[in-house]
């Protein structure tokens, strides 16, 4: 049998012929390794280095990806009381803060928070209300802090709606005046704060005349109570008394 010729000078294709004489000094590739591991160190020493000299740069990008949290003085009997121990004495009261101040929680105990700022001590948490922005995205920075400030109104909303008119003010305040709902949240306070005044004035009314006998005058000052949980928990009472008098 003929033996199959192996040598390349009967190889005739041009192609065969140029991988034949590819040049015996490519690039092993651990070298092609070695570059591109230089290429990647050199690209996290340059930005170690930018981020060390501009660390604002570091919090501007992962501030964009986190829930920012606030606690907010929300007293209904304002201001807010800071004692120095986390227990309700007449003797322990250090300082007092204005409702709408940002505190600088530290930790938590049974109720109370202890704040290093705007003073150093304790407040119960129940007066307080913490507010939260959702995370910011490159693209989507503007709908973020709409988004942000239709939870802090609605938040304020909740506080009105459970009695705390002062504190709903105080939260409603801190909606920034370049936020679309600043405006919302202007009237909103307003309205708050007429509403509340016509309430009080029926509700006082309706303990008078109950007191008096009167039970037709009581439901008279129903319609004069607004759509508020707090004030309509306090007169439902009094409105069933009289409809039992009355039948």
């Amino acid at each position: 049998m003929r033996d199959r010729d192996t040598s390349t000078d009967s190889i005739d294709h041009p192609l065969a012929k140029t991988v034949v004489q590819l040049p015996a000094y490519l690039p092993h590739p651990l070298m092609w390794f070695a570059v591109g591991s230089t290429i990647l160190l050199g690209s996290a020493i340059a930005s170690a280095l930018v981020l060390d000299r501009y660390p604002a740069l570091l919090l501007a990008v992962s501030s964009q990806h986190k829930t920012v949290c606030q606690i907010i003085a929300t007293d209904p009997n304002p201001p807010l009381n800071v004692r120095s121990s986390p227990i309700k004495a007449p003797d322990n009261i250090v300082a007092k803060v204005p409702n709408g101040t940002v505190l600088n929680v530290v930790d938590r105990q049974s109720g109370w928070l202890r704040i290093t700022e705007p003073s150093v001590g304790w407040v119960y948490e129940e007066l307080t209300v913490t507010s939260c922005t959702p995370p910011l995205s490159q693209n989507r920075i503007q709908a973020a802090d709409t988004t942000g400030a239709a939870n802090v109104f609605a938040q304020a909303n909740d506080l009105y709606q459970t009695g705390n008119l002062q504190g709903a003010i105080a939260l409603a305040q801190t909606i920034a005046p370049q936020s679309n709902d600043y405006g919302m949240a202007q009237t909103a306070i307003a309205q708050w704060q007429r509403d509340w005044h016509q309430a009080e004035a029926a509700y006082n009314t309706a303990q008078r005349e109950a007191r008096k006998g009167d039970w037709q005058a009581v439901l008279a000052q129903v319609p004069y109570i607004p759509e508020n949980r707090y004030w309509r928990g306090k007169i439902t009472p009094l409105v069933k008394q009289a409809a039992q008098k009355l039948k």
